[in-house]
């Protein structure tokens, strides 16, 4: 159990499962139907981009497999500091495939956010751009992880 989470009251919960509205499935398990049921109809749209569900598969599994090369593990955090967009549909998607559990932050945030962030979640890893309006992401990250022990 993560420290600091607070359940829903069992009434609640109880309520959700009966009426259908929980199944218990996982976030991967139900795009992993999504893709087997409809692998060639659209999945994301972003521009002129369009991804069908077996595209998003394969990208997304191919991104798994080198965050899982890099170390990361189930149930790792991760704060993942994207902007909305194809990139970040994937590291979420890629996350979730393997286990870990994304901690959301902003464009927004800056130092003071992300080391809270950080430092909560215990994460052990960022991922976010390169820069974005100036903006040097990569600086963030390295200040962040020189200053925090995960």
């Amino acid at each position: 159990m993560q420290q600091g989470c607070v359940f829903w009251p069992k009434e609640a919960a109880r309520h959700y499962r009966e009426s259908g509205l929980w199944s218990g499935q996982t976030l991967w398990d139900m795009m992993a139907q999504s893709i087997a049921r409809t692998p060639d109809k659209t999945a994301l749209v972003s521009g002129e981009l369009r991804l069908n569900y077996r595209a998003l598969d394969e990208q997304s599994a191919s991104l798994a497999a080198a965050l899982l090369a890099r170390g990361l593990q189930p149930l790792d955090r991760v704060v993942l500091h994207l902007p909305n967009g194809v990139e970040f549909i994937l590291y979420y998607l890629a996350l979730v495939r393997i286990g870990a559990i994304p901690v959301m932050a902003l464009r927004a945030h800056r130092d003071t956010e992300i080391r809270h962030f950080t430092r909560a979640s215990q994460a052990v890893a960022y991922i976010a751009p390169d820069a974005i309006r100036g903006f040097d992401y990569r600086a963030l990250g390295q200040r962040c992880g020189r200053s925090l022990p995960t």
